[in-house]
């Protein structure tokens, strides 16, 4: 896991939510994300680290990846800022 992962896990570990598009934790050319494309998301750290993980045994633990949840009009991930791609747009 990504110093950034963690960091974000972090800040969500009591249970915290989040209104604006996008929550992110950047590392070094690391980044960790949630984008909200709705009404606000609730999170815990420990749900977070369950997707992190997730996203590590499908793409492997060195990759970038997300997972989406279209219900909730949401996304969770980790990238590079070495890269142009765009976040939570």
């Amino acid at each position: 896991m990504s110093l950034a992962q963690q960091g974000l896990i972090d800040r969500f570990k009591d249970g915290k939510s989040f209104k604006e598009t996008s929550t992110l934790y950047k590392q070094g050319t690391v980044v960790a994300y949630g984008c909200n494309y709705g009404n606000g998301q609730t999170i815990s750290g420990s749900w977070l680290a369950a997707q992190f993980a997730a996203i590590a045994q499908k793409c492997g633990s060195l990759s970038p990846g997300y997972v989406a949840y279209p219900d909730w009009k949401a996304t969770y991930g980790v990238g590079s800022t070495a890269r142009s791609e765009k976040i939570c747009g």
